[in-house]
């Protein structure tokens, strides 16, 4: 590999490890957030949004840790390709239907004031 393609790999691959993780963190603590948002989008069954509200974000902990310490590349690029394609879709697919309700994938919550 070419010392300029390494550098760009390297970069690329912590940056997207450390989105994968920071973007986790805040669903896994607050699970029914994440639930109320998956809910928003209006794409999956009743059935299956608290088992994607507790199952995706640990999932994308995983794949960023993965992204992160330079193991299980081809599940983890392939993942992350996976992830971000639906999640680019469904965004799509709500702006066609001209829905404004779009579920968060960073933290909503704010600082409480003293």
């Amino acid at each position: 590999m070419i010392p300029s393609y390494r550098f760009f790999y390297h970069s690329a691959r912590l940056a997207l490890g450390a989105v994968f993780i920071y973007a986790s963190l805040d669903k896994i603590m607050n699970p029914g957030a994440f639930a109320q948002a998956v809910f928003n989008y209006q794409v999956l069954p009743g059935t299956l949004i608290n088992l994607t509200a507790l199952i995706l974000p640990w999932l994308e902990l995983i794949l960023g840790a993965g992204l992160l310490l330079n193991r299980w590349m081809h599940g983890a690029s392939s993942l992350a390709a996976v992830l971000m394609t639906v999640f680019m879709g469904l965004i799509v697919f709500n702006l066609a239907r001209a829905w404004t309700s779009i579920a968060a994938v960073f933290p909503q919550t704010r600082p409480k004031a003293p």
